[in-house]
């Protein structure tokens, strides 16, 4: 054998076991802790550990966490800073996460015992397709997880896509603000998925009934050290007992690491919650008030409440879930309720119904165009509100700068609204001046409060009929702009209200006979 041969031999098994070395030495290691093993309910579970990559913490990364109930439902789906740089290109990316109706419309605030709908809209930025699992993660105001919603698809290269699920709000909630979670992985952590970009986070309202003003507060801001991943639930009131599943999946640079852990949850008896709604809570002698105890809740599993026993603090009492009463007079009444449950625990809480004699009127809102014309028909919403505790009939007056325009008479029962419609007749009005719409409610005898009794619009600016690409000058341009949207209907999804110059809620030869009457005038 030649010298270069034997050569040889001995140096390509030391760069086989360098190559072996250096890709061993990459490597990502997650872990994972618990708080204790055995729960019950309502008890905190916090979820941490430590992500390290070739043996040093991460400067960066992310952790998905998925728990599993007993019956392999996600109870829970969070992803987690494992460090504080998180600059990076994401494969995916949540363009817009908010609390909705169900059509996608932004809405802040929802009820117990109802549907609460979140939109995510997540978009593909790269230039191949990607099949992703987009999840939604809802918890009340004491980090209890009302319920998971996902959809697993394919999103083209450059495209977005949208998801609009809904998650029911159990009567226990705690009101108040609640927080949702919008996360998109590569497929389940228990299956190994990774997250394809840092979780959006937005809050909600969980309102105790119509007659309460709960509003969101501000997402809460996770604590981020290198290295480290933490994060905590409370169990609900009514946890299914059993082996709970908790799975990780570490991603960082390009590598991956999963580990995963069990707890346990026991069903133990305890005495039921007592809790309840007063609606109104303020209210006159006479008016019929309810009493809801929905919100009590039994404490355990299959567990529930099998009576409700109220004492209105006036002598009378009343047994059910929902309950109507009338007081007689005036004055402060604690009112008690009483649950007992199917183990035979019970408990009591009080409230105080306040009946009390208030007149109380404000003018909540005007709903108008900022751009008007002047010799133009406008049409003026103003919502009042009877916030006292009497029906009230009352006045409200719509005036521009002083001049009266119109008054409408309005009739509400306790705490209900109203919008009234009024017609303004711009007539008289000076191009390119500001004028400002004021609505006042009457003031009503011993109305503690009569600074809401009027409201001022915003500046509305006035523009020369006919001018509908307000360039200051009537020309052929703005017939155009008419004849191009001739002949549809204020009901058309295009339809512009400044080219009704007529205005009768169409397009046609009456507004363009507007401008050729005027045709040439600048001003």
């Amino acid at each position: 054998m030649s010298k270069t041969l034997k050569t040889l031999y001995l140096i390509i098994p030391l760069i086989i076991l360098a190559s072996t070395s250096i890709t061993l030495a990459q490597t990502l290691n997650v872990t994972v802790n618990l708080n204790k093993n055995t729960f019950t309910l309502r008890e905190i579970v916090q979820i941490s550990g430590n992500v390290t990559f070739n043996g040093q913490p991460t400067d960066g990364g992310l952790v998905g966490i998925q728990v599993e109930d007993p019956l392999g439902a996600t109870t829970t789906i969070r992803t987690i800073p494992s460090g504080t740089d998180l600059n990076e290109f994401w494969p995916l990316e949540i363009t817009e996460f908010t609390p909705c109706d169900d059509t996608g419309n932004p809405k802040q605030a929802f009820y117990r015992e109802d549907w609460a709908w979140f939109k995510v809209t997540v978009k593909n930025p790269g230039v191949t397709d990607r099949t992703v699992l987009i999840t939604i993660t809802v918890y009340d105001n004491d980090t209890i997880p009302l319920g998971v919603k996902s959809t697993q698809l394919t999103i083209l290269a450059g495209a977005t896509t949208t998801f609009i699920p809904a998650i029911w709000v159990p009567n226990w909630a705690k009101n108040g603000s609640g927080t949702a979670y919008a996360n998109v992985y590569s497929t389940w952590p228990k299956l190994g998925g990774r997250p394809y970009c840092p979780e959006e986070t937005t809050t909600f309202a969980i309102r105790e009934s119509e007659y309460t003003q709960e509003k969101p507060s501000q997402p809460p801001s996770p604590t981020i050290q290198n290295g480290t991943y933490t994060t905590q639930f409370r169990l609900s009131p009514e946890p299914i007992p059993g082996e709970y599943s908790v799975s990780i999946s570490a991603w960082y640079k390009g590598y991956t690491a999963q580990t995963s852990t069990t707890f346990s949850v026991i069903d133990t008896t305890a005495p039921p919650r007592a809790n309840f709604v007063i609606k109104p809570p303020i209210a006159s002698p006479g008016y019929e008030i309810t009493f809801d105890a929905s919100p009590s809740s039994a404490e355990g599993y299959n567990d529930t409440i099998t009576s409700y026993t109220w004492d209105f603090g006036d002598n009378q009492t009343a047994t059910g879930k929902r309950v109507t009463h009338t007081y007689s007079a005036e004055g402060n009444y604690t009112v008690t309720l009483n649950v007992t449950d199917t183990e035979g625990y019970w408990n009591t809480t009080s409230r105080t119904a306040i009946i009390v004699i208030i007149h109380d009127v404000s003018v909540l809102q005007i709903e108008s165009l900022t751009d008007i014309y002047n010799d133009w028909i406008v049409k003026v919403k103003v919502t009042v509100k009877n916030k006292g505790t009497v029906s009230e009939t009352f006045n409200v007056t719509l005036s521009v700068n002083s001049t009266q325009i119109d008054v409408k008479e309005a009739t509400l029962e306790p705490y209900a609204t109203t919008t009234l419609t009024y017609t303004w007749n711009t007539s008289g009005l000076i191009p390119l001046q500001n004028y400002t719409l004021t609505a006042s409610a009457d003031i009503l005898p011993d109305e503690p409060n009569i600074t809401d009794n009027t409201l001022e619009s915003q500046p509305i600016f006035v523009r020369l009929l006919g001018d509908t690409r307000f360039d200051r000058k009537l020309d052929i341009l703005d017939v155009v702009k008419i004849t191009g949207k001739y002949g549809i209907t204020s009901s058309d999804p295009e339809w512009d209200i400044m080219l009704d110059l007529k205005p009768d809620g169409k397009l046609d030869i009456l507004d363009v006979l507007k401008i050729t009457g005027r045709y040439g005038t600048t001003y």
